[in-house]
């Protein structure tokens, strides 16, 4: 996710309350072939601070992030997905054991 024309919602703290929530996530956006880095995917080999990557495909820009609001991350209509920017913490009270 690129700071550009990002929602202010995006945050790292909203990312990581839909990881912990174990959520499902729809991501859209432009599909884009990068050449100018290179397929490497061993972790361990630092090449110029690339990070490991298996794919020169990417999503970019993101344009729409949706977490899952089904409490068996089965969602299939649209209107069952939360934008990110207007995902709370209350979203993940019925997946948290009582």
């Amino acid at each position: 996710m690129v700071p550009q024309d990002r929602p202010a919602g995006w945050t790292l703290k909203m990312l990581r309350l839909v990881r912990k929530g174990g959520r499902q996530v729809l991501v859209r956006g432009l599909l884009f072939y990068d050449n100018v880095h290179n397929v490497r995917t061993d972790p361990d080999e630092n090449a110029n601070g690339n990070p490991a990557r298996f794919s020169l495909w990417e999503i970019h820009p993101i344009t729409e992030f949706r977490v899952c609001l089904k409490k068996n991350n089965d969602c299939k209509a649209l209107q069952q997905w939360r934008k990110l920017e207007t995902f709370t913490i209350n979203d993940l009270k019925p997946f948290q054991p009582k």
